[in-house]
């Protein structure tokens, strides 16, 4: 009697639909129960959580499924029949489904629970990793940060999320990252200390095995430095100082030219340009901090006009 190794996550997308697979060895119909309530528990919002359990306790089968609210016999009975092809019992599977705004058609439905169902059951047989991974499900929002403190690394195989959250949620909380490289990476990775990057599919083992060995000790102040650096206060000056350098390179342009200045029409459209802004200006402006005295004075008096 064959059944799967251990507790699995899978998911895939179809026509903008999000399907979710998980599956988990079970020996009785009371823990098939509640592997199935706790999925339904965490995905409240799903359109659909279509369960299925094939449970042989004390010489007795147990096969039960239903659909969820799909069209009658498009999710449970095509999961079902994923089990019998394939010979699998003492399990559990929720198929989690977000629609995604277009309608799959009662054969698309038929397919792609059923392929639900078999990459769950082939993803939990053939890893055989059941004693090193935790497959930890979808986490709180406010309990991810613990996560990414308790891990060692945070590895991304993605090569399409090239500037995602995740990067600097995992710098923000002191762990390095191993992925794939490219142009922002290489930007946010300076130091081998922050991550390691690798450049073809096929190195992502060898970066890890980089990473395990040659990542240096934590330099506190250079990991100070790195989180001022992706930092939504450094963001914003950064922004802040670029428009502010651009007001008045194009006040030279104008002045030279004998046009009407970028600061005049800004205050006929009433933008204010805060007096901080001239007095303060943001550190490391080469532009502003080159500004004449005689630019500086007209924009602190057009500021005043507009009190």
């Amino acid at each position: 009697m064959k059944t799967v190794e251990k507790e699995t996550v899978i998911e895939f997308e179809e026509k903008k639909s999000k399907f979710i697979g998980y599956i988990k060895p079970v020996f009785t119909v009371e823990e098939a129960e509640k592997f199935i309530a706790s999925i339904r528990e965490m995905h409240p919002n799903a359109t659909h959580n279509v369960p299925l359990y094939r449970v042989v306790e004390e010489g007795q089968e147990y096969f039960k499924y239903n659909d969820d609210g799909e069209p009658t016999n498009t999710a449970g009975k095509p999961m079902a029949e994923i089990l019998n092809i394939l010979d699998v019992y003492n399990v559990a599977i929720v198929a989690t489904r977000y629609f995604g705004g277009i309608k799959l058609g009662a054969g698309g439905l038929i397919r792609n629970y059923a392929k639900t169902a078999k990459i769950a059951v082939n993803e939990a047989k053939k890893l055989g990793i059941q004693d090193k991974v935790v497959f930890t499900g979808m986490i709180a929002p406010s309990e991810t940060a613990l996560y990414y403190k308790s891990a060692d690394f945070f590895i991304s195989a993605s090569t399409s999320e090239t500037q995602g959250l995740t990067y600097l949620e995992a710098l923000a909380s002191g762990t390095p990252i191993i992925a794939h490289g490219n142009p922002y990476l290489d930007n946010v990775i300076t130091d081998q200390m922050f991550g390691t990057l690798y450049y073809q599919d096929n190195d992502l083992a060898g970066a890890i095995l980089e990473a395990a060995i040659a990542t240096p000790e934590k330099d506190e102040t250079k990991w100070a430095d790195k989180l001022y650096e992706i930092s939504a206060e450094n963001f914003g000056k950064r922004v802040y100082e670029y428009y502010l350098d651009l007001t008045i390179s194009k006040d030279f342009h104008n002045d030279l030219n004998g046009e009407d200045s970028t600061m005049k029409r800004l205050t006929r459209m009433v933008t204010y340009l805060p007096t901080k802004a001239i007095t303060l200006p943001v550190n490391g402006s080469v532009r502003i901090l080159k500004g004449s005295a005689k630019q500086v004075k007209k924009i602190r008096n057009i500021t005043k006009l507009l009190d």
